[in-house]
């Protein structure tokens, strides 16, 4: 009875597990067999069964011994569950990928600017970020901990999932290539390349995870963070080397007109620049001896030569320079007497008012020193904008040269700079220039009107562009009747003309020529109209004008007009600064030192200006009086 309700329970929790034979490691009297998918370890009894069923002596013979045995693949969770998790471990390593570019793409200083400066939007986003992005190292520390935790899950997961549904049989190849492979694309190359152009909305969006990822990471992360903060520095190396600005800054000048860039270029590549690059060598420069006579001959060499500011050297010493001359203070010298150079030196007190400098320089320097004038304490008569270049060597110095702060400025706007009295811009000599440039004044009533002189109209001349006959030039026509100009026309050389309506030539003059155009602007400046204003003037020729060769003429424009009125102002605005400037100077000099220290000069002061002060008031009063009397008179 007790045999058979064993039988029974036996049939009840039997479980059949079919062997496979190896042919491989099996021989005539003996048979391998093997089972992949293993049995539990416990303590039921297993039969071994034989379709077809094997004969009694046979059976009673068999021996069982187990050869090799190996652990079964098993999931840590169900098999569903391991499916999602490996999704969720992607997305969250993918997650802290992409929020590490967000938050550290954009530099502090930047998002500060963009705060300051962008849109209503963008501005939102950066508020949004700076908070979290203040704590720039505990923010790396924290995603670099949590993306390689959650990297090293997804590998875990995936490997053992791959070998669960292939029993094993996958090579190791395989195993190791899979998770890279899925690592990679999902949770690096996705993110990166999404985050990378939307980075301020996401991790705007997403500062509350990054807050509870920092909070529960913080006990690795944040140690780890003072760390970086003790060697590297809270936000890390975002300065800007020169280098770096300079690239920054000509590609941003790319976009803009190529003479911009141009100017910007050589502006950041000024400091490298030294003197002795731009210099004039004092064999190629312009002097005067102490001993020179000023006379008829010397004075239109000077005007010949253009220049405001000439070295003189001391006798026939060419390279022992002791004083720069002015140009300009030679208006008040008598030339009838034969002056010499060193007399008007003495006079104006310009000995030893030289400014040397090395030839090693930087030009950067100079510049601020000769821009502002801060060569020390200059004296009276001291030319700053000037420099004479040395040479140095292990014993004494060589004068080899000399700098101006126009040969500075041409570097920066790589055009030349013409002084006052230069002719260099046009092939006009001097003399010449100043007669067309009095018959300008005298047919243009209205350059008179806006209070041009002779040196304001050679600026007006210089930034003019000249036209000249060719030996090819025909007759052509300069202004063509019913159309609209912005320009006059000065002629130099030649003549120009039109036919009227009986088919005579006739010679223009200045009427044909847009002085109409000249007292528009002369009108329009009385009244204060702004320049944007002015641009717009335009005249229309009555006559279409013609010119033959030879000829030469200049065509002033209306924006050549304006930019010279606009300096013109400027330059007053900044005299008048100047002015103020010193008068407050000697105002306070003057307050400072009116004291007094006893109490009767004090009386006796307070009562010479309250005497002073009645008499003012019965002035005032009789002034009054008198303008009352010619109020009623009138």
């Amino acid at each position: 009875m007790k045999n058979q309700k064993r039988t029974d329970s036996f049939r009840m929790n039997k479980a059949v597990y079919y062997l496979n034979v190896v042919d491989e490691y099996s021989y005539h009297n003996a048979l391998s067999l093997e089972l992949n998918s293993g049995i539990p370890e416990n303590d039921h009894f297993y039969l071994l069964c034989a379709k077809p069923p094997l004969k009694e002596s046979i059976a009673g013979n068999i021996r069982i011994q187990v050869l090799a045995s190996k652990e079964p693949y098993s999931l840590p969770f169900p098999f569903y569950s391991t499916i999602a998790l490996i999704i969720f471990t992607v997305i969250m390593a993918a997650l802290f990928a992409g929020l590490n570019l967000s938050f550290t793409s954009v530099a502090i200083s930047e998002l500060y600017v963009i705060m300051r400066m962008g849109d209503s939007y963008q501005s939102r986003l950066a508020k949004n970020i700076i908070p979290v992005r203040l704590h720039l190292n505990w923010l790396i520390c924290s995603f670099a901990t949590a993306n390689a935790i959650t990297n090293c899950a997804t590998s875990l997961l995936i490997e053992n999932f791959l070998q669960y549904i292939s029993h094993g049989s996958l090579p190791f190849i395989a195993l190791t290539l899979i998770p890279c492979i899925i690592t990679v694309v999902f949770s690096e190359l996705l993110p990166l390349a999404i985050c990378n152009r939307r980075g301020l909305c996401i991790a705007s969006k997403t500062r509350y995870v990054t807050w509870l990822t920092m909070i529960i990471l913080s006990p690795i992360a944040w140690p780890l963070s003072k760390i970086l903060d003790a060697t590297l520095g809270a936000q890390g190396c975002e300065v800007y080397d020169r280098s770096k600005i300079e690239f920054l800054i000509l590609e941003a000048a790319r976009a803009s007109s190529a003479v911009f860039s141009e100017i910007l270029k050589n502006t950041i590549n000024l400091p490298r620049i030294r003197v002795g690059n731009l210099m004039t060598k004092i064999d190629e420069a312009f002097l005067l001896s102490t001993k020179d006579t000023l006379d008829n001959k010397l004075i239109l060499s000077i005007v010949e030569k253009g220049y405001t500011r000439i070295p003189v050297y001391e006798g026939s010493k060419r390279s022992k320079v002791i004083a720069v001359l002015n140009v300009k203070d030679l208006i008040s010298t008598d030339f009838s007497k034969n002056v010499c150079v060193i007399d008007v030196l003495k006079k104006l007190n310009y000995l030893k008012q030289v400014r040397f400098v090395c030839e090693e320089m930087q030009v950067n320097p100079l510049m601020y020193e000769m821009e502002g004038q801060n060569f020390a304490f200059e004296p009276k008569g001291y030319i700053s904008h000037l420099a004479m270049v040395v040479k140095y060597d292990s014993k004494s110095y060589s004068l080899i040269g000399l700098i101006t702060l126009e040969d500075i400025i041409e570097e920066i706007f790589d055009q030349a700079t013409f002084d006052w009295l230069r002719s260099e811009p046009n092939p006009l000599p001097p003399l010449e220039q100043i007669y067309h440039i009095q018959q300008a004044l005298e047919n243009y009533s209205g350059f008179k009107g806006l209070s041009f002189n002779i040196d304001t109209m050679r600026r007006l001349f210089n930034i003019c562009e000249i036209h000249t006959s060719s030996n090819a030039d025909k007759k052509f026509c300069i202004y063509k009747k019913g159309s609209l100009y912005r320009s006059v026309t000065v002629m130099l050389r030649g003549e120009a003309f039109y036919t009227d309506q009986d088919g005579c030539r006739k010679i223009a003059t200045a009427a044909e020529f847009g002085a109409e155009l000249i007292d528009q602007i002369y009108l329009r400046y009385c009244n204060r109209e702004n320049f944007v204003d002015l641009c717009k003037l335009h005249f229309t020729p009555q006559q279409t004008i013609y010119i033959e060769p030879p000829f030469q003429y200049i065509k002033i424009t209306l924006r050549a007009i304006i930019d010279t009125l606009q300096k013109r102002e400027r330059d007053e605005y900044r005299r008048e600064i100047s002015e103020a400037k010193y008068l407050q100077d000697e105002a306070d000099l003057s307050n400072t030192q009116l004291t007094l220290s006893v109490t009767d000069a004090k009386t006796t002061q307070v009562r010479m200006v309250s005497e002073s002060l009645s008499t003012l008031s019965t002035t005032g009063s009789i002034h009054d009086d008198e303008k009352l009397s010619e109020s009623s008179n009138q």
